[in-house]
């Protein structure tokens, strides 16, 4: 492998963590697994804003003692947090290109799971 951007590999994630000091707040795409995972570490340092899930069952029941809300009330926030796709990896590239198609920017607004934990929140 031959390294072509030395010393500026965490540039874009250095960004990210510039964004994150002007809205400082993560919703959880996904009230599962990988999402109760994201939610104690998010929780622990004070950035955890909610949970989306589209399951009618987990926005009634919430989810680790949180609210889930659907998708269409995210939309409604007058602010809206980062999201951070915590679904399995079947889901994570519909979710992704949705999350898109709304206008949301890739590594902008929105990330995935495994970038988040090992490439945004360290530079955090």
């Amino acid at each position: 492998m031959k390294w072509t951007n030395r010393g500026n590999e965490n540039i874009p994630y250095t960004a990210a963590a510039d964004m994150v000091r002007q809205n400082p707040f993560f919703c959880i795409y996904g009230a599962g697994l990988y999402g109760g995972q994201l939610y104690g570490l998010l929780k622990r340092f004070g950035l955890f804003d909610c949970f989306i899930d589209n399951s009618e069952e987990k926005q009634k029941n919430g989810y680790n003692g949180e609210p889930v809300i659907s998708e269409a009330q995210f939309w409604k926030k007058p602010v809206k947090p980062l999201v951070v796709i915590a679904a399995s990896a079947a889901n994570t590239g519909d979710i992704k290109k949705h999350l898109q198609e709304k206008g949301l920017v890739y590594g902008t607004d929105f990330f995935t799971y495994e970038e988040f934990i090992n490439k945004v929140f360290p530079v955090i």
